[in-house]
């Protein structure tokens, strides 16, 4: 107890910075795969890729395979997902879409649903392929 308080600025700031990284752990869905961890849940546990963009932006470019459901019919499409309830499912969208599909996949019961971290431009970004 001495050395605490002999030391209250290491104190102080490792509670805060503890407290915060506990809070973001929490806050985050545990949804952000890297575009490599979104392939190997694709290859290896034959998931399944939701684009939540609207249709003209998926006509654009989307990552191959990927099926769009826009989030706006996201909740009531959701039979179209039912065989994927078990299987990994990557999400990407523009902006919060993806955090709010997932979000809505796991409260339905798509444990598995995760999001893409940095979206299309990520996957692009990496190499991998997309289609238009």
């Amino acid at each position: 107890m001495e050395f605490l308080l002999n030391n209250i600025f290491w104190t102080v700031l490792l509670v805060v910075s503890g407290t915060l990284y506990l809070w973001n752990l929490l806050r985050s869905e545990g949804g952000d795969l890297s575009p490599q961890d979104a392939v190997n849940l694709i290859n290896r546990n034959s998931g399944a890729v939701i684009d939540v963009r609207e249709a003209s932006s998926f006509s654009d470019s989307h990552i191959v395979g990927a099926r769009n459901i826009p989030l706006a019919q996201l909740e009531s499409r959701l039979t179209e997902l039912e065989k994927s309830r078990s299987k990994p499912i990557v999400v990407y969208g523009a902006g919060s879409d993806a955090e709010r599909a997932v979000k809505l996949l796991r409260k339905q019961g798509f444990e598995q649903a995760a999001g893409l971290a940095g979206g299309l431009k990520a996957w692009t970004e990496a190499g991998l392929p997309v289609e238009s």
